[in-house]
């Protein structure tokens, strides 16, 4: 009787073990579950703004102060907007085109075919280069 009392404390002891482990590990599990969705929510939220590119950065936000419209020729007879948007920083002018993905088969219409308004470009401030346009529609 009494070996078959140790034995049963020994089991319960190592149950009682295993439980806790058992916890510790799904606590662990839970906060690494919890942790992968609040990063992806974050990764989510910098895609939709579509501000990955200044992760970490400083950016400054300028209107364009030209912007030209051309049609570009893509090939086979397929023509796309193409715009040429210019902002300056620090005395100095940046260039950077921006396409439209609305391609048709057609001949250049040239350069009087204003659509928009104008252009807010944000930009890093370490490296203008390194730009994002927002087109404002008339």
């Amino acid at each position: 009787m009494n070996q078959k009392n140790d034995d049963f404390y020994k089991w319960k002891r190592g149950f009682k073990q295993q439980q806790k482990q058992d916890r510790r590990d799904l606590l662990r599990r839970a906060f690494l579950v919890f942790g992968s969705i609040i990063v992806v929510g974050i990764l989510f939220f910098y895609w939709s703004k579509g501000s990955f590119q200044f992760i970490g950065r400083e950016t400054n936000e300028v209107e364009a102060y030209e912007i030209l419209i051309k049609d570009y020729h893509i090939g086979k007879g397929f023509y796309i907007p193409r715009l040429t948007i210019k902002y300056r920083h620090n005395h100095k002018t940046y260039v950077t085109y921006k396409n439209i993905n609305n391609s048709s088969k057609h001949k250049p219409t040239g350069d009087n075919d204003a659509v928009y308004v104008s252009a807010n470009v944000t930009y890093a401030v370490n490296n203008p280069k390194n730009c994002r346009v927002r087109l404002i529609f008339d």
